[in-house]
């Protein structure tokens, strides 16, 4: 008679095949998951580097119409003056890049509203009104008159904006002139007058502990930083021991051209709010010290014209407090522009200098009394700061060629920034000189 084993728990078989079965299934589902995360994730970052890729261009294309602006502008500058020749007087025109706004959003409004019927009166159809007449959707909309709008129309229809920014590097202070001048050359010191009168400004007010010394030392400081030698060098080109900055603490200088205006910051004395305080008035590209006045900034324009007055033999200082005749010699130089020699003379006559240029200017001893030079701490008439031969030609231009580009380009929320400076000096645009470039 056989014997039968202990029969097999169905039960607990079907257990272990179920734990089975779920574990398998978490295992599974926490692959698919990781697998769909991960195709997100790459689907993500590939439409992310698309739409990068697509507002890159963009910023280009903004930078290459930027060129082809201001290539219009400087034929419409030259036609101006030959104007100006013929009629005898001064023709001021505003430049292209302000008057036509290089921005696709309100290139593609203002194509929009052209194109629509407008009734007279200037209402269009929702009943609005008609942009005014100065602003810069009008000028660009009287620019985009001579311009097919269906082509623009068409032209515009991409996914994406692009714009851009001109500046005018020559509207600026040339920093680097520093280097290229000797601390005994009348440049230099104008170059370092015109910088300590702008930190004087109400710009940079509350900055300093003390207002004349501390915009006497920072200005001291940067062309120190920059110059050619090693030594601290005052008025009239005379040396004060080596570089250095507050109680006989060292400082390594560059003595070297910048790079960047952002090297201001290795300079002594300088400070984050200072520099970004500073930093539209200044800029590290041009040939020489000269500024175009007429498209600088008010506080840089009537820095340079004190800058000018300061120890010149020929008037008396205007004080940075007198703002009556600042404004005044501001008009006159403002108001003449770009002729350079007109700016000099109505600035001369604005400051009530009305002796011939070839009258012996006063002696020193007959204006030993006048005002003291803040930043030289000379009487009106001595040795440092201008002469009689010096003439507010000497400080300005009448043209700007060098500018900075940026171009902006943006597709969704992804935005690209390309910046250039330009040397446009060249009169074929093909060979101006790229300064600089970089992807921000």
């Amino acid at each position: 008679m056989r014997t039968r084993g202990p029969k097999p728990n169905r039960r607990s078989a079907r257990g272990i095949a179920l734990l089975m079965v779920l574990a398998s299934l978490a295992i599974l589902s926490s692959l698919v998951v990781e697998f769909a995360y991960n195709s997100n994730v790459t689907y993500n970052l590939a439409l992310n580097q698309k739409d990068r890729v697509q507002a890159y261009y963009l910023a280009e294309s903004a930078l290459n119409f930027s060129k082809l602006i201001l290539k219009f502008d400087k034929e419409a500058r030259k036609l101006a003056g030959e104007a100006s020749s013929k009629l005898g007087r001064t023709i001021q025109i505003q430049p292209l890049y302000e008057m036509i706004p290089l921005n696709s959003e309100i290139l593609r409004g203002i194509a929009q509203m052209e194109g629509g019927a407008a009734p007279e009166g200037g209402e269009g159809e929702e009943g609005g009104e008609a942009a005014p007449e100065g602003s810069p959707e009008a000028g660009g909309a009287e620019a985009l008159g001579a311009f097919n709008l269906k082509g623009a129309e068409s032209f515009l229809a991409f996914e994406g904006n692009f714009a851009s920014e001109i500046g005018e590097e020559d509207a600026k202070l040339n920093v680097n002139a520093f280097f290229t001048l000797s601390p005994a050359q009348k440049g230099y010191e104008r170059l370092k007058s015109t910088l300590y009168h702008l930190l004087l400004t109400d710009e940079f007010q509350g900055l300093f502990e003390d207002k004349f010394r501390g915009a006497k030392d920072l200005a001291q400081n940067i062309a120190d930083y920059i110059d050619r030698d090693d030594a601290q060098n005052e008025p009239g080109g005379q040396e004060r021991g080596r570089e250095g900055v507050g109680g006989g603490l060292q400082v390594q200088m560059k003595n070297a051209k910048l790079l960047s205006v952002e090297e201001f910051m290795m300079v002594p004395g300088m400070t984050e709010d200072i520099f970004q305080k500073l930093k539209p008035y200044v800029t590290v590209y041009g040939g020489d010290e000269k500024i175009f006045v007429c498209r600088a900034k008010d506080p840089l324009v009537k820095s340079l014209i004190l800058a000018y007055t300061e120890n010149n033999p020929r008037m008396e200082p205007v004080r940075d407090d007198n703002t009556e005749l600042l404004t005044k010699a501001f008009d006159a130089v403002l108001n003449s522009c770009p002729d350079t020699q007109a700016m000099a003379n109505s600035l001369d006559q604005a400051l009530g200098v009305v002796q011939p240029e070839n009258t012996p200017s006063p002696s020193g001893a007959s204006r030993a009394g006048g005002p003291t030079s803040t930043l030289t701490g000379a009487t009106s008439g001595g040795g440092a700061g201008l002469g009689q031969g010096d003439k507010f030609t000497d400080m300005v231009k009448n043209e700007n060629k060098i500018f900075s580009v940026i171009g902006i380009g943006t597709v969704g929320e992804t935005e690209v920034k390309l910046k250039t400076v330009l040397d446009t000096s060249n009169p074929n645009p093909n060979r101006w000189t790229m300064l600089y470039w970089r992807v921000e």
